[in-house]
């Protein structure tokens, strides 16, 4: 028997993606910092290969939250802007 959008199954399992989706969002910003970071350190460690990778690795996590925040609710997806805009921050002298 297929599932509706009323079962209550269907609703707990859409919780569950969204707090999913939001826990990743954040593992992003989290990880973009860290590689903003080191892409500072190898920049002024002279290492210009490995501060090219780590500042694309931290540019890729600015384009996945771009592209999924807007599949959150309202009130979570604000608390992930105001998460990025920290990221857009330690990236932008990059």
């Amino acid at each position: 028997m297929a599932r509706r959008p009323s079962d209550p199954n269907f609703s707990v399992l859409g919780e569950r993606s969204i707090q999913n989706l939001y826990d990743f969002l954040n593992a992003e910003v989290d990880l973009g910092i860290t590689f903003a970071g080191m892409a500072r350190r190898y920049l002024e460690a002279g290492n210009s290969e490995r501060y090219e990778t780590n500042k694309r690795y931290a540019l890729a996590a600015l384009e996945a939250i771009d592209h999924f925040k807007g599949r959150l609710p309202p009130d979570l997806r604000m608390q992930i802007e105001a998460r990025r805009s920290g990221l857009a921050t330690a990236v932008s002298p990059l």
